[in-house]
């Protein structure tokens, strides 16, 4: 991973919390690669109590489409 942006953790209730993040990457990964990569975000992120995360991955020289994000 090279760098994180346009992340946003909130929560509607107070006790389920949801992520969503870009996640820019400093090498193209494999899909497996990306799976497990993922997987580990997830997993660190319910020990932090975020029940719900969305990832969106950026690969090398990708730019972001919203500009507000970049």
């Amino acid at each position: 991973v090279d760098s994180v942006h346009d992340l946003h953790i909130w929560s509607a209730d107070g006790e389920y919390n949801v992520m969503t993040v870009h996640v820019v990457l400093k090498r193209a990964l494999s899909m497996d690669e990306l799976q497990r990569l993922k997987n580990k975000i997830r997993e660190k992120m319910q020990a932090m109590k975020v029940q719900h995360s969305t990832i969106e991955f950026e690969m090398p020289g990708e730019n972001c489409e919203m500009e507000e994000c970049c």
